[in-house]
């Protein structure tokens, strides 16, 4: 770096030399150009008037010989000196320098935070687990506790979101999270409301979590959402009876705003993993009792969405995911 610095203060002051030179000879070409005027002769003066003798005759004296103008020798021309404008030097290649992956950096601000997160959505179902099993609470009141943590976590996450890190959005994460888990728990643990109203709240928590997508671009809220939403679809309408009807309207429900989700953002790879997860989520879907046509229409109606986010979001055809389209099809 200091090298460089140096070769550019030189190149400067090369440029200043020569610039001082140009103006130098530029200068001399005007004298060399201007005639000298010649200096105008001395005024003659009246000789001086001698008396002598006792008559006082005044006799002049000689004139002066006229002044001889001397003219000015023709001087020489300077010899013509044709500048040139030195020849423009080709930048130096720097060479780029490559991000430096710090080490620190890595673990202090992208893996611990994506840990701790894990951990204390784990602390926390072990406690309510715990609280609950010795009747320290009662399952109105622990499912309630539960509702305002995760409530906490989503409202302080939002409050948070524009934080250095991703700090709002883990919050945000965990929260969301914790309400499946929740939600899930007050259904089929608690026994607070049936199956059907879990499906349909289940859908809604998913839908937020697309919003939540879309709004502040996040993938990692768009699987959530998508996980959340397909699993939805795919188990918990056939956890009494058989809806394979509810499953595969819930199935394009979620789908078809994730699809759009990855085509505006222009997410490729994620047009990829919506693919998969699409598709094994239609396997509960096709092991129940449709016909074959409607299986069939399903399968490609699913294909069709995601090979339509993946056109829409991949602006040069080539890379590993190329490979996606004959795959799906």
């Amino acid at each position: 770096m200091e090298n460089d610095r140096t070769d550019e203060i030189l190149e400067r002051l090369r440029s200043m030399e020569r610039r001082v030179d140009d103006l130098t000879l530029r200068l001399e070409k005007l004298e060399w150009a201007t005639p000298r005027q010649a200096r105008p002769a001395p005024p003659i003066q009246p000789p001086p008037v001698i008396e002598s003798g006792p008559s006082y005759a005044r006799q002049a004296a000689p004139p002066p010989p006229p002044p001889q103008v001397q003219t000015p020798a023709p001087q020489a021309s300077p010899p013509s000196f044709q500048y040139q404008q030195p020849k423009p030097q080709p930048p130096r290649e720097s060479k780029p320098q490559g991000p430096k992956l710090d080490t620190e950096y890595l673990i202090g601000a992208k893996i611990l935070p994506k840990v701790g997160a894990g951990l204390v959505v784990l602390g926390l179902t072990f406690l309510v687990v715990l609280a609950y099993s010795r009747g320290w609470i009662t399952p109105e009141m622990m499912f309630g506790l539960e509702l305002l943590l995760c409530g906490a976590f989503v409202v302080t996450g939002i409050a948070k979101r524009d934080m250095k890190e991703e700090y709002g959005q883990i919050l945000t994460g965990i929260g969301s999270c914790g309400f499946y888990l929740v939600f899930l728990g007050g259904s089929q643990y608690y026994k607070l409301y049936p199956g059907e109203v879990l499906v349909g709240i289940f859908l809604v928590l998913s839908l937020a979590n697309l919003g939540f997508s879309l709004w502040r671009s996040s993938r990692a809220f768009l699987t959530i959402g998508l996980i959340g939403g397909l699993v939805t679809a795919a188990v918990l309408p056939n956890l009494r009876a058989d809806h394979s009807g509810l499953n595969a309207w819930l199935h394009f429900l979620i789908l078809i705003p994730a699809a759009l989700i990855v085509a505006r953002n222009r997410w490729a790879p994620m047009a990829v993993v919506l693919w998969a997860a699409a598709t094994l989520a239609l396997v509960p879907i096709l092991l129940n009792g449709f016909p074959w046509f409607d299986k069939s229409a399903i399968l490609y109606a699913s294909t069709a969405v995601t090979l339509a986010a993946y056109a829409w979001s991949k602006v040069d055809v080539s890379g590993p995911e190329v490979t996606f389209i004959p795959t799906a099809l």
